[in-house]
């Protein structure tokens, strides 16, 4: 084995793993976060990966193990790294424009139905301590949102991808709008 590939395998046995949402459902189906991560050949070698569908649980069961697994990792980590999506009508982190999440912030996770799906989400007070994200945006139906995240529009209150603007590092990869430097 490569030597840079065995210090990184070698570095993970610290390194936790979870998603910021997931939709709910038995585990490893088709729309979920870990199972899409495992499916595209991620494998995290030491790592501690969290697959909050992992019991096969009740929804509420679910959501109560995410809330107590999503405090314990953040209350225990040294560096919080989230990677994003943003849908084309602004969420990132399942929290849906004009869904309960958006009014929300006491707990550190929250379960709701939207759009026929039962989704659970690290709340904002969770997601506010990421210290570095990746908000990874493609295709045209991004454009929109994207324009109005980079202005910083909080008038725009559909736009649940705002909260970026709250956390320490955020590096946008988007094909639809240029740099406007960092924020």
């Amino acid at each position: 084995m490569d030597l840079v590939i065995e210090r990184i395998a070698d570095s993970t046995d610290r390194l936790a793993v979870m998603p910021i949402d997931e939709r709910y459902g038995p585990m490893g189906h088709d729309d979920s976060n870990i199972a899409q991560l495992h499916k595209a050949g991620f494998e995290p070698s030491k790592a501690f990966v969290i697959d909050v569908l992992m019991r096969n649980t009740t929804f509420s069961e679910t959501v109560n193990f995410y809330t107590s697994a999503a405090a314990t990792a953040l209350a225990n980590a040294d560096i919080i790294i989230g990677q994003f999506g943003m849908g084309s009508d602004g969420h990132i982190a399942g929290i849906k424009p004009g869904s309960p999440a958006t009014d929300q912030d006491e707990s550190t996770v929250t379960g709701y139905t939207w759009d026929d799906y039962e989704r659970i989400t690290l709340m904002p007070a969770a997601l506010r301590q990421i210290t570095i994200a990746f908000l990874v945006a493609y295709g045209e139906d991004k454009k929109v949102p994207l324009a109005h995240l980079q202005k910083n529009d909080r008038s725009f209150k559909q736009l649940p991808a705002v909260l970026l603007y709250e956390l320490p590092k955020v590096y946008v990869y988007n094909d639809q709008i240029g740099s406007g430097g960092t924020k």
